[in-house]
């Protein structure tokens, strides 16, 4: 008897030593998870909140800012309209914006709330748009004949377009100001994940390590069913989703492994459709394999998916499968309303509609009576939204009746923002491509147009010029030295018109010419340049210093009109300066591989820097310097062929220099 009982007691403290590793193991199992659920609901709660504020503040207050800028912008055309013809017509998109326009500050202010240089930039834009307003109001009231017969019209014209340019500025300040918060919401939002993904990483490792400490305190069955689980679970959280998860022992182990095999199909699945939906910006070659691939989450008679408009409106079929997959026909539209997809409610992620046949008649839903001719009794309809609005649905059918529940759809529901997204950016790329296209279009027109034109003037120039040399040849003793003056004017202004004429059509020739890229020497092209300006006026001494070996991929023909241009502009503003210096060159600066043309000459301010490479933009008079105002125009189309950028630095009375990149440049 006494060994009977110490061998209990023995037994008993192994129970109780057991019992309380487990208890232990359990607790520590515990304590790791409230931990991860803890990590998991603050970071999504962080990420929630960069998501709203930069749906709902940032991107509605860049819409606005956007949208006020182009009323202001038809405000301006429309009045310059009015006072070049004189035809009330022109103010009529005035007259729409200045109705439109006094509602939005406030809106706007209202979304900048606790963003105090936020509010700071966006009374700075109303108040420079005031400021113009208060300009144009006059100008509106009286009839132009009046306006321009003011004295100072000009000048106050020029103050009016200075006002219109301080709004752009603050605009595009407030606009970058916008683009800074969202890009600032993306960091943190990025932050937050990798550092709840790290802790998440940990907790996974944890709960892995503290659950072969209980197998390992179990039987040895046990032990490999949860080592099987422990090696599954780690190969999902890798992402390495090919493997079927099989898991041996006791019954409610082999449950729990085709549990979780059957997530793990469902997560191959879902990341499948993810690769699927980004693979392609047209999507209509993507929507059949994505039916496919919906199959292995969710059963289904019928599948189709149909966009929406912005208006929300009107409906149109991408694709159907299946049962009724003729009802109404891909590229069909249809009214919203005419559809159930009119009763999902703005914040609702699944429309249920279990039994067709408990449907109420009123109203007639086009797509029901359509499911139910062809024996379909269950309908589910996802929309797909995206940046907060409703894009288009995914509308789902099955014979049975009640045979849709929300766990059965959550598969799929999860990848709904995704669906939405990529329709959202399959939209905007069209019609990306379709603008780009018109663009595209419009410039060659408009190039044709400016070349058709120049050589229309061209005669009568000829003619005014012709005439009055012959006059001033011809009658010179009858007329007194006022009209001999008045003659020469008209002399001098026609040669000047056709220098311009020359330069529009060379503008033109820049726009239409295709490009004819190769191995191009800068340097080489910059010497020829010095030589011809150095043979047009030998007497003058300046210094020229061009690099070297600077060879681009370009154009030959076009960055030879672009250095002519840039070089010829350094050689007539040096003239006035005792020791002129200019220079070709290349540097670096933020990466970036830069080449410059430099001088030591008149300069420029650089609060008129905007107006440089504007046409028929010029800085200084013509009585100072000559020039038509299209060079530095003719560079910048130049440059922008050549992928570059092209921008200028310089003070007045120390000399200018032009940067400028090609696309072989960056590095």
């Amino acid at each position: 008897m006494g060994s009977v009982h110490e061998h209990r007691s023995r037994w008993r403290a192994v129970y109780r030593g057991v019992r309380g590793r487990l208890l232990g193991s359990y607790a520590a199992l515990v304590v790791v998870l409230v931990v991860g659920l803890s990590v998991a609901f603050s970071s999504t709660q962080v990420l929630r909140s960069h998501f709203t504020h930069t749906v709902s503040t940032v991107d509605v207050l860049t819409d606005s800012v956007v949208k006020a800028v182009k009323l202001h912008d038809d405000e301006e055309t429309s009045l310059r309209g009015y006072l070049l013809t004189g035809d009330p017509v022109f103010l009529e998109p005035y007259t729409a914006a200045v109705r439109a326009l006094p509602a939005l500050p406030a809106e706007e202010e209202a979304l900048l709330v606790g963003d105090a240089s936020g509010r700071a930039l966006l009374a700075a834009m109303w108040g420079d748009a005031r400021a113009w307003q208060a300009w144009a109001a006059p100008l509106r009231r009286q009839p132009p004949a009046q306006s321009r017969a003011r004295p100072g019209f000009v000048a106050n014209m020029v103050y009016g377009k200075v006002l219109f340019d301080r709004f752009r500025q603050s605009s595009s300040r407030l606009t970058d100001h916008l683009a800074l918060e969202r890009a600032r919401d993306l960091q943190d939002s990025l932050t937050t994940a990798q550092r709840s993904g790290g802790v998440l990483f940990w907790v996974l490792i944890g709960t892995v390590g503290v659950g072969v400490v209980i197998a390992w305190l179990t039987t040895g069955g046990i032990t490999r069913s949860l080592n099987q689980l422990a090696r599954a679970a780690t190969a999902i959280g890798h992402g390495e989703l090919g493997r079927s998860v099989v898991i041996s022992g006791a019954t409610e182990f082999a449950r729990l492994g085709q549990h979780l095999d059957r997530m793990r199909q469902q997560l191959h699945t879902q990341r499948a459709l993810a690769e699927l939906l980004g693979s392609s910006l047209r999507l209509d070659s993507v929507w059949a394999g994505f039916a496919d691939q919906a199959r292995k989450l969710i059963p289904f008679d019928h599948l189709s998916l149909c966009a929406i408009d912005s208006d929300g409106i009107m409906m149109t079929t991408l694709f159907a499968e299946g049962l009724a997959s003729e009802w109404p026909g891909v590229g069909t539209q249809q009214a919203l309303e005419a559809t159930s997809v009119s009763l999902v409610q703005r914040d609702q992620h699944c429309l249920i509609l279990p039994d067709l046949t408990d449907v109420s008649p009123e109203p007639c839903f086009e797509d029901v009576q359509a499911f139910l001719r062809e024996g379909l009794r269950s309908k589910a309809i996802l929309p797909l939204r995206a940046k907060g609005r409703m894009v288009g649905s995914l509308m789902l059918g099955i014979k049975q009746a009640r045979a849709y529940t929300d766990e059965l759809l959550g598969p799929i529901v999860a990848l709904a923002p995704l669906v939405g997204t990529a329709m959202e950016n399959a939209r905007l790329y069209t019609s990306l491509d379709e603008t780009n296209g018109a663009l595209e279009r419009a410039n060659r027109e408009l190039g044709a147009f400016a070349y058709s034109v120049s050589h229309d003037l061209r005669a009568p120039l000829r003619s005014i010029s012709g005439f009055s040399q012959a006059i001033l040849e011809d009658y010179a003793d009858r007329l007194d030295e006022d009209g001999r003056g008045y003659l020469q004017h008209v002399i001098g202004a026609s040669h000047e018109m056709s220098r311009l004429i020359d330069d529009l059509l060379r503008l033109s020739r820049v726009t239409r010419a295709e490009l004819q890229r190769q191995p191009t020497d800068l340097s080489a092209l910059s010497q020829a340049i010095v030589s011809e300006l150095t043979r047009s006026a030998p007497e003058r001494q300046v210094t020229f210093a061009v690099e070297e070996r600077l060879v681009v991929d370009g154009d030959t023909q076009l960055l030879r009109v672009m250095l002519d241009n840039l070089l010829g502009n350094a050689w007539k503003f040096t003239r006035p300066t005792p020791a002129a210096r200019i220079e070709v060159g290349v540097t670096r600066r933020d990466g970036r591989q830069m080449y410059f043309v430099r001088d030591n000459g008149a300069g420029f301010d650089m609060a008129y820097v905007g107006k440089l490479f504007g046409a028929f933009q010029r800085l200084h008079s013509g009585q100072e310097f000559e020039g038509t105002g299209i060079g530095l125009a003719t560079v910048q189309r130049i440059v922008h062929r050549h992928g570059g950028q092209i921008w200028a630095e310089g003070a007045v009375g120390e000399g200018a220099v032009f940067y400028f990149t090609l696309s072989n440049t960056e590095g």
